[in-house]
């Protein structure tokens, strides 16, 4: 508002100069008109400048009057600031006059202090020599006490001494006299004690002889009764397959269908082609068939038709009457073909009880067992006789030699021995001359394993076959030794049948189901040293829980979670540890389906 004012006065000054001489010249006619329109012309051209000062003035104004406005303002603060720096001075200046003041007072009752202290100190040293001197006085007496009572002590000492060696003397004769005594009464002893010896030796001796004798009777005797059962046994064979002989050949008809154990091929028993040999075990007539479809030669079916029993007890009775051979450098053989280590778990399967493999290869430091069935009586810690526990356990390897051809249902029995392995890594190697037809002169020999059976079985139990050695058709080479390792085509090993159930829950197929709060246990294997990777797969709305444990549950080795879906378990033992368990809980409100439980 107030700068258009300004603007509206200087507006009008300029007007009044322009204008003046036109109000003079207003009544001039022509002239006076040409005048007025020369001053307006001059109006119009001047008028741009007179505007364009009108502004710079005004600017210039402004300018100056902000300037000065801000050097008021800056006086004022100048001054304000002067007026606080003086009020600081000045309390300053007060506050150093009474420090000034306090520090000369402290100074002079400090040296009052001090003054008092040097007065105490100087008394306080005076007292304490007085103190002395009287303390030295007093020990001088009492050093004269002490002098005087060491002499009496020494006098008394003296005469102690004196008598004491007086009465050492008189114990000393004593003493002597009493071993005089004792060396005549021990040497009395020792006579005694000497002809005591010699009839107690005379005694043993004779004893020893009684013994002796003895036990060359008893192993006479054991000898002849073994003899005797043996003579028994093989007599009792002989008249046992005389009569199963006639039975069969009243039984078996040419037209009998018989199935090949291996292959599964079925013919009428009179379009096989046979192969007859005898038992030199007392088994009579042997005759065998040859599979067209796959070339296993299997039979005598008069004994692999007895039943699991019959079977067993022939067994048994065949070891009273018959010793084996040992066949340990063969087994060994098998092992090292396994490529083993020594954390490893590895079995003879079907050791027998005459085989000495087990106990050298665990000399080498090899963690071996061995399965025999057949000898329940066994002392040796090692070897497995009872096939409950044998399910207990995982090997990384399983051996054998001379055992295939034994086995009634090979395929069954490779897929029992697959189910041992610990992993999909652990292979299996057996050795037997009966990969071609040979051995062929007793019943036990139930399958050759000629053609293309070998592979045939391989196929059917879940193998393949890893390496094949045939030394028997090598010439360069002066051994009957054939062995074939196989390998699991399978990527890992179910556990789901050696797991069970505590709760409402169920089996579905190979699944199972279940239900809130029930729990999944097992396998309760015993494991060796190593790395253990689980495979667990569930159905689930949520997670689970999960616990592996070792010795029954006795330790918790590891716990965690298992999501929906796939999950892997893993771990490591340091040492070789039994019954280890995984359990799996349902913490859900909903049923879970468990669906694999596998080794990797």
């Amino acid at each position: 508002m107030e700068q258009e004012k300004l603007e509206y006065q200087e507006e009008n000054q300029w007007r009044e100069i322009i204008e003046y001489p036109q109000s003079l010249l207003s009544e001039g006619g022509i002239k006076g008109w040409i005048k007025r329109r020369i001053y307006r012309i001059l109006w119009w051209l001047i008028r741009p400048l007179y505007i364009a000062a009108s502004e710079g003035n005004k600017a210039i104004d402004l300018q100056r009057e902000q300037e000065k406005q801000d050097i008021a303002m800056l006086a004022d603060d100048l001054a304000e600031q002067k007026e606080q720096a003086d009020q600081s001075i000045s309390m300053l200046a007060d506050r150093l006059t009474g420090q000034k003041a306090q520090t000369e007072q402290n100074i002079a009752m400090l040296a009052d202090r001090l003054t008092e202290q040097k007065v105490q100190t100087d008394q306080n040293v005076i007292k304490l020599t007085d103190r002395l001197a009287e303390q030295g006085m007093q020990t001088e007496q009492r050093l004269a006490i002490l002098a005087d009572g060491l002499t009496q002590q020494k006098v008394q000492t003296e005469q102690n001494i004196t008598a004491l060696i007086d009465r050492l003397a008189e114990q000393k004769a004593q003493t002597e006299q009493s071993i005089a005594i004792l060396t005549d009464g021990l040497a009395q002893q020792k006579v005694q004690t000497e002809q005591n010896i010699t009839a107690l030796t005379d005694r043993l001796a004779e004893q020893k002889a009684e013994i002796e004798d003895g036990s060359k009777r008893s192993q006479q005797y054991e000898k002849e009764i073994h003899e005797k059962i043996g003579a028994v046994s093989r007599e009792l064979m002989k008249v046992k397959w005389r009569q199963i002989d006639r039975i069969v050949a009243d039984t078996e008809s040419p037209e009998d269908e018989l199935t090949c154990d291996i292959c599964g091929a079925s013919h009428k028993r009179k379009e096989y082609e046979t192969r007859i040999s005898a038992c030199i075990f007392n088994g009579g007539k042997l005759i065998r068939y040859v599979c067209p479809e796959c070339g296993v030669v299997f039979g005598p079916t008069k004994f692999s038709n007895l039943k699991k029993q019959e079977q067993d007890e022939d067994y048994i009775v065949h070891y009273f009457g018959f010793n084996e051979m040992d066949y340990t450098g063969k087994e060994l053989k098998a092992f090292y073909l396994l490529n083993p280590n020594k954390d490893g778990f590895y079995l003879d399967y079907g050791c027998g009880r005459w085989s000495h493999t087990v106990e050298a290869l665990r000399e080498q430091g090899y963690q071996v067992f061995g399965y025999e069935p057949y000898t329940p009586d066994s002392e040796n810690p090692y070897i497995i006789t009872d096939p409950l526990v044998l399910q207990g356990m995982r090997f990384d390897g399983i051996f054998s030699n001379d055992l295939l051809e034994h086995l009634i249902d090979p395929v069954a029995d490779m897929k029992f021995m697959k189910t041992l392995l610990k992993d999909p890594r652990a292979q299996i190697s057996h050795s037997t001359t009966c990969y071609a037809y040979m051995y062929e002169f007793t019943r036990f020999h139930t399958h050759f394993f000629t053609g293309k059976s070998n592979e045939v079985l391989a196929e059917k139990s879940g193998f393949e076959i890893l390496e094949y050695i045939d030394e028997l058709h090598d010439e360069t080479k002066d051994s009957d030794f054939i062995c074939c390792v196989y390998g699991m085509k399978d990527a890992e090993v179910s556990y789901m049948d050696r797991m069970s159930v505590l709760g409402t829950g169920k089996r579905e197929g190979r699944d199972f189901l279940l239900e809130s709060g029930d729990l999944l246990y097992g396998p309760y294997l015993s494991s060796a040293k190593g790395f253990y990777q689980w495979h667990v797969v569930i159905e689930a709305q949520a997670d689970l829980e999960y616990r592996v444990t070792l010795k029954s549950g006795e330790f918790v080795l590891k716990s965690g979670t298992l999501h929906p879906g796939e999950n892997v378990i893993d771990y490591s033992l340091d040492e070789p540890t039994e019954n280890v368990e995984v359990l799996i809980q349902n913490t859900t409100s909903d049923v879970v389906k468990v669906s694999c439980l596998a080794l990797q």
